[in-house]
């Protein structure tokens, strides 16, 4: 066990008596194999061990070793709150307790924002819950910090109190950030509309702001100059930080500019800066004065969430169904790079072909010409009803919301209706109604899954069925909160933003995880 070599342990602890052993020991050979199910991620045998464990203590003081366990075993199997109550009910030494309390903080990250504003309310540790739900439902670093410092006046005697959580922490003496803000967007030319949104969202956020002293905000269009022209003209005006570019060319300028300012990119670059990009070899994190980083909204990330939700669900026989435009190809290969298991890939060209195209992925044609040349054989009529292929257990959608209005009735045409159905946010951004998609399950923005007054705003000023401005509103409003974040950010603990909850990477790549939801009454309802 010391050399990590689980499968060794697992073969010699088979070889233990365990009926022959006293209770002490006994307890010992459980913890035992608690741990080495743990190592080799046999959560099944895992679990068993847990219940043999737990009856050998009862009655018992737990010590931190035990409660170290439980709280990975509950971890695993997504049991979050109980994950949460065995480490907090550790008494760990002094000098242990810094430890212990960034691995519980980073533990409550992993809830979902429903799912802690639940536990808040009641059950075990519910004042670490509310903290959670506090910082995560505040919109700036003021307002988590003023918060903050309101839930410790609360619980002078939490451990918290003695030894904060370093993020928490570096929230209370974070520095202030910089005074004047350049954001590079298109104001003309192609991307004029998609610039201007990004805009009307990042300016939303900062009136959304509730710190006293706000930064000065310019406005820099990079439709109309040469980027080092707007670089120089933006160092004549003091500029401390830059959001932006939107467009690849002006990004790759800008790179290829040194800025001597941090830089909040809003696409991924391809050539180096300062030894790597966000896409390539580590860099430096941002910190106060410095650093690169960079978020885009690339169908990439949907469909690396879409795998992972594949597996979780168990699926192994994947059927995809997609476009022919530049993203649902690259959404296709990012989930084939992602996916351990069968996938089968099925393009189709005009909508208006959808359900002939859809009987051909599910091999329907297939069946009919069996039946044909076996009725031709036996030279007699047979009654016979043509049925899908039943070797696929989940279908993977890359199509937009009018595609998918026309996939929902072809798959029922083809009596593959059971067959579940994952689709990027795409698929429920329009005009159309959701209840014809029902039981679709997609990854969309939190922005639409949690509306509040920004989204209210938006609508108001937007079609809100767009799917390209809602995405670029809500890239602007992570741009402006990202900014406000820059001393904080880090991949343990995450930023839940409005485009999905910002991790950033050692590559200076912001990830995003969605939100996770299904079609339900015609209705988007969020899962966790």
């Amino acid at each position: 066990m010391a050399a990590l070599d689980w499968a060794a342990a697992q073969r010699l602890l088979a070889q233990v008596d365990a009926g022959a052993l006293s209770q002490p020991a006994r307890n010992r050979f459980h913890q035992a194999e608690l741990a080495t199910a743990l190592g080799l991620d046999d959560l099944r045998h895992a679990d068993a061990a847990w219940r043999s464990l737990a009856q050998g203590l009862e009655g018992h003081q737990r010590d931190e070793s035990v409660l170290l366990l439980l709280g990975e075993l509950r971890q695993r199997q997504g049991r979050i709150a109980e994950a949460v109550a065995a480490l907090a009910s550790i008494k760990a030494p002094e000098h242990r307790l810094q430890a212990l309390n960034n691995q519980l903080w980073r533990l409550t990250a992993t809830a979902s924002q429903q799912q802690a504003a639940g536990w808040a309310k009641q059950g075990p540790e519910a004042e670490i819950w509310a903290l959670r739900t506090a910082i995560t439902q505040s919109f700036s670093t003021t307002e988590k910090a003023e918060r903050l410092d309101d839930w410790l006046s609360h619980h002078p005697r939490h451990s918290f109190t003695t030894a904060l959580p370093e993020p928490l922490a570096r929230l209370r003496h974070r520095p202030p950030p910089a005074r004047r803000v350049g954001l590079f967007i298109p104001l003309n030319g192609l991307l004029a509309a998609a610039g201007k949104t990004v805009r009307d969202g990042f300016i939303s956020a900062y009136l959304r702001d509730s710190a006293a002293v706000k930064p000065e905000v310019r406005i820099y269009d990079t439709a109309s100059e040469p980027m080092a022209a707007l670089l120089q003209a933006s160092r004549s005006t003091g500029i401390q930080f830059i959001v932006g570019p939107l467009s690849k060319p002006a990004l790759e300028s800008l790179i290829e500019l040194q800025p001597r300012v941090p830089v909040l990119a809003l696409n991924y670059p391809n050539t180096p800066m300062d030894g790597g990009t966000c896409r390539g070899e580590a860099q430096a994190r941002p910190e106060a004065g410095t650093g690169f980083a960079a978020l885009g909204l690339a169908i990439e990330d949907e469909a690396a969430q879409i795998a992972e939700r594949l597996q979780a669900d168990g699926r192994e026989r994947v059927l995809v169904v997609r476009n022919g435009r530049g993203w649902a190809i690259r959404g296709t290969s990012q989930l084939a790079r992602s996916w351990p298991h069968h996938l089968e890939e099925h393009a189709f060209g005009d909508i208006k072909t959808m359900t002939e195209s859809v009987g051909e992925a599910l091999q329907v044609a297939a069946s009919q010409a069996r039946h044909d040349q076996l009725a031709e054989a036996l030279g007699t009529p047979l009654e016979f009803q043509p049925r899908a292929r039943r070797d696929i257990d989940g279908i993977v959608a890359f199509v937009d919301h009018l595609q998918a209005l026309a996939l929902a009735p072809a798959l029922k045409f083809h009596l593959a209706e059971e067959l579940p159905v994952y689709a990027s946010s795409q698929s429920v951004r329009g005009a159309g109604r959701l209840g014809d998609l029902e039981g679709f399950q997609v990854a969309e923005l939190p922005f639409r899954l949690h509306p509040g007054p920004l989204h209210r705003a938006f609508s108001e000023a937007f079609d809100p069925h767009d799917a390209n401005l809602t995405a670029l509103f809500a890239l602007g409003i992570d741009a402006y909160r990202l900014f406000d974040h820059w001393s904080l950010l880090s991949a343990s603990d995450p930023l839940r933003g409005a485009t999905g909850t910002l991790r950033l990477g050692d590559d200076g790549c912001i990830r995003r995880t969605l939100g996770w939801a299904v079609v339900a009454r015609g209705k988007l309802s969020e899962v966790p």
